[in-house]
């Protein structure tokens, strides 16, 4: 139905993945999707793509609803990621030292500095006061985004690598007409189950 509407052209599906940020920048398309580690693309400093005032007229969201979808309602992709971690049974001494360790890499203060070096995005600590924190428009409202929004898993985290091709291929065949939707949930499914 993008395809047909003309919301989505034939010609932005062959786009290089590095490509997109651009076009969106350059008000070639009315909207972008990707993920949030994109938003630095756009509000890095000084090579962002977008200034500060182009920024604050973009609107983080997910996509709507739709029918049979496995998720939250309103839900954002996610990838859990690697932490530190501690062994249990430690006596009290190395497991205050433990404990000591896993802050000063991961607490409110080297989280501090991870975000003010440009290092860190949200979620990694969803409980950080940014308020008087210097940042961009899109990085603040990057911060803001999760709280609404549940996580999902994202598709590459749970579907092997020849199920994730096949629909970044599908998607693209499906746009220029060369595949039916039915035949490419067949052939997803079967990427899939070939590798389970």
């Amino acid at each position: 139905e993008m395809y047909a509407t003309g919301l989505i052209l034939e010609s932005n599906v062959l786009l290089g993945y590095g490509d997109g940020p651009n076009v969106f920048a350059e008000d070639k398309a009315v909207f972008y999707i990707d993920g949030d580690w994109r938003v630095s693309a756009f509000s890095a400093v000084p090579d962002g793509l977008m200034t500060p005032e182009k920024q604050e007229k973009i609107t983080l969201t997910v996509l709507p609803d739709f029918a049979g979808q496995v998720g939250p309602s309103g839900s954002t992709s996610f990838v859990a990621s690697t932490g530190l971690g501690m062994k249990a049974g430690l006596s009290q001494e190395k497991a205050e030292a433990a404990w000591k360790l896993i802050s000063f890499y991961v607490g409110p203060i080297a989280a501090n500095k991870r975000l003010l070096g440009g290092s860190l995005k949200p979620p990694s600590l969803a409980n950080l006061d940014i308020s008087d924190i210097e940042m961009p428009p899109l990085d603040r409202k990057l911060f803001t985004f999760y709280a609404p929004h549940p996580p999902t898993l994202i598709l590459d985290a749970v579907i092997p690598a020849d199920g994730v091709q096949r629909i970044n291929t599908g998607l693209q065949e499906l746009a220029l007409g060369d595949i039916t939707p039915e035949k490419l949930a067949a052939e997803i499914e079967a990427a899939v189950a070939s590798v389970r």
